[in-house]
């Protein structure tokens, strides 16, 4: 049995589904009521309404994807997503025994400037203490909560599309893609080291509201609105000394070969 935390969003059910359509079961958890009921059905997916940090248990694997990570209200919220994001992930390490445990991160992890940067940087280095593995992501497109739905929304209300800088870059990658490569690549890693798919070069955030308008067959139409308390002008995949040990054309396996400063 597989364990899924945070398994109702968009990332978490993208492994259920990748993992089912390998025949394995999964178990999801998710303490979004509405997000778990919307989840689909499959003979061998459990769904399980309830915090994370509850379950206890072996398992073949555990991902971890459960998290806060809206960065402005993380910003005002910092006790509530320490306990979140580091206390509690300890608690679920400390509960659980499993073969393979992965860790799924955030590029804002690296050199952060954000709360909810430093708490995915702890939680990278709870990681290690328990012998897992790391996946560091960039943005995942069309995600719950992230821009482009927010961009399509203000496209059908006919209002600007709030643009933080024009000078802001972002690392995309599709959900599919990132979930497929993570899962290739997950039983030939060792404790420690960390996962980077392929993203490309990171796309400036006007182009990629330009994609959205020329989809939608609209003009664009924006309004600067400022960077938001914690939020960066462009991020960075890895640390200085993370080095590349594994490449495909999909990304990559890094390890850190010396301590951080």
């Amino acid at each position: 049995m597989n364990l899924i935390t945070g398994g109702a969003g968009t990332l978490g059910s993208e492994f259920a589904k990748q993992l089912l359509e390998k025949g394995e079961e999964v178990l999801v958890v998710d303490n979004c009521e509405w997000a778990i009921a919307q989840l689909f059905d499959h003979p061998k997916l459990i769904k399980r309404l309830s915090d994370f940090s509850t379950i206890s248990g072996k398992y073949s694997k555990i991902i971890h994807c459960a998290a806060y990570k809206h960065v402005d209200l993380i910003e005002n919220n910092q006790d509530e997503a320490l306990l979140n994001n580091v206390v509690k992930t300890k608690k679920l390490y400390d509960n659980c025994v499993t073969n393979k445990l992965l860790f799924i991160s955030t590029d804002k992890a690296v050199e952060p400037e954000s709360y909810y940067g430093q708490t995915k940087q702890r939680g990278e280095e709870l990681t290690r203490d328990y012998d897992g593995v790391i996946a560091r992501l960039g943005n995942i497109m069309a995600s719950s909560g992230s821009v482009i739905p927010k961009w399509e929304k203000c496209i059908e209300e006919g209002k600007p599309l709030p643009i933080t800088d024009p000078k802001m870059t972002r690392y995309m990658i599709p959900v599919d893609r990132a979930v497929r490569f993570i899962l290739n690549l997950l039983h030939k890693t060792k404790p420690g080291q960390i996962i980077i798919p392929e993203m490309g070069e990171p796309i400036g955030l006007m182009d990629l509201a330009q994609r959205v308008c020329d989809k939608k067959g609209v003009e664009l139409n924006y309004e600067v609105i400022g960077l938001r308390p914690g939020e960066k002008i462009h991020e960075k995949l890895k640390w200085y000394n993370e080095q590349l040990i594994y490449k495909n054309k999909y990304g990559g396996v890094y390890e850190s070969f010396s301590n951080r400063v």
